[in-house]
């Protein structure tokens, strides 16, 4: 389970221990339950378990980013919509926390090629499929490792929890999550 280090009493830590318990291990059958993942960990997840040190936010306007990385298709029609999932998580958090949050989804096509896309974010979404040379996330591995080294946040939805077998990728991976 976690380890929360922060100076909240013993009822607050076992409290959220188990809203991240149920949240993260209990199957996500509804968009709805999906986009509290997402807005959980993006938005909560750093108060609760981030460096205080460094708070900041990146976009001008003050709002926090969230960057969605959706994968290519995997499977039959309407089965693992990456693509769907993400865009439709996106613009429920803009539209419901335009205020707050800029929300944005960029597809495995445009990635590698186009690392600037992380330039300014606060957090980074991957709905993919996972596993050994698949995963988005190998594909910019060093770049990504400093981005959340500075403070920046991550999500994995489904399949791309799973990090694969490449030793270097693997371990970067699990130190993120």
């Amino acid at each position: 389970m976690l380890d929360l280090t922060l100076r909240l009493s013993e009822g607050a830590k076992s409290t959220i221990k188990k809203m991240m318990h149920k949240i993260l291990i209990s199957p996500m059958k509804t968009a709805l339950g999906a986009l509290f993942t997402v807005l959980f960990l993006a938005l909560c997840g750093p108060s609760v378990l981030g460096d205080k040190s460094k708070p900041k936010i990146s976009s001008a306007e003050g709002k926090k980013k969230i960057v969605f990385l959706a994968g290519k298709k995997s499977h039959g029609y309407a089965a693992h919509e990456h693509r769907a999932g993400c865009l439709l998580l996106a613009k429920q958090l803009n539209e419901h926390m335009g205020d707050t949050v800029e929300a944005s989804v960029h597809f495995q096509k445009d990635w590698p090629g186009n690392a600037e896309i992380l330039k300014n974010a606060d957090a980074v979404i991957f709905y993919c499929n996972g596993g050994s040379g698949q995963h988005m996330a190998y594909q910019h591995l060093d770049g990504l490792d400093a981005k959340l080294k500075d403070g920046a946040g991550i999500a994995c939805l489904h399949y791309a929890v799973e990090p694969g077998d490449d030793e270097k990728g693997r371990k970067l991976f699990l130190n993120w999550l």
